[in-house]
Parts: structure tokens; C-alpha cells; sequence
């Protein structure tokens, strides 16, 4: 059962490198539009590459995930930002940032629209 954890731990595999790989799911027209409204309002998503929740949370998005700013928090994660994260005062993840506030857990994209005043299509779901 550690050996699975640290596998699964170790590997590093996040929805955003899949999509900047081009192997994630086509992203519906509602949640492409949605990723590139909280790029423009500069909302930031902090994850780790072992939390399944911030797994889960990118993959909400698809490809679409690539538009959006994660800012992974682990040292040990590629690109990392750690000095970002504690100077935020992040203390669990997923946390996203929007507009000077922080937000904890996995959030729908309903509840990130409404948040972050999405006034686009719903439709999310293909």
C-alpha cells in the first residue's frame, strides 16, 4: 500500500502537463471561455503534483487547463513556486486566488464562474 502512495506520489503526473502535452480532453466552448476569463481577471490556481484534488480540480478544465495560471507549490514539482505560495499564505490545496481573496478546495466551474463573475455560457459539459 506505501509502495502504491509513493508510485502514485512520485509520478509527478498532473492534468496541465497532460494537456500541454495535447492528451487531455477537448475542453467544451463554455469552459475554454471560462479558463480565458479567469486568465484575464489573473486568478491563480495553487496545486501540488501529489494532491488529487488539484488533479481533479485541472482536470475539470480539459485542455483548457494550459490557459489557466497553476502555480505548483511542492519545491520537489516541476516549475515550482514555493515563495508564491507561502507569501499568499496558501495552507491547502487546491487553492485558488481571485480577486484578493483565497479560495480552498476543489471548486465546480459553476461555483468559479460565479465567483470570479462569469457571465458566459454554462454549458460546461459537452
Amino acid at each position: 500500500m506505501v509502495a502504491i502512495a509513493l508510485l502514485i506520489a512520485g509520478s509527478g503526473c498532473t492534468a496541465r502537463r497532460t494537456a500541454e502535452r495535447g492528451n487531455a480532453p477537448p475542453a467544451s466552448p463554455a469552459t475554454l471561455a471560462l479558463a480565458d476569463h479567469l486568465n484575464q481577471q489573473g486568478a491563480k490556481l495553487y496545486t501540488t503534483y501529489w494532491c488529487p484534488y488539484c488533479q481533479r480540480q485541472q482536470a475539470l478544465f480539459g485542455s483548457a487547463v494550459a490557459k489557466l495560471q497553476v502555480l505548483e507549490c511542492d519545491p520537489k514539482g516541476d516549475n515550482a513556486h514555493p515563495e508564491q505560495c507561502a507569501q499568499v499564505q496558501v495552507s491547502s490545496y487546491p487553492t485558488w486566488q481571485m480577486n484578493g481573496q483565497l479560495y480552498r478546495g476543489l471548486r465546480s466551474r459553476e461555483e468559479l464562474a460565479l465567483i470570479s463573475g462569469y457571465q458566459g455560457s454554462q454549458q460546461f459539459e459537452k
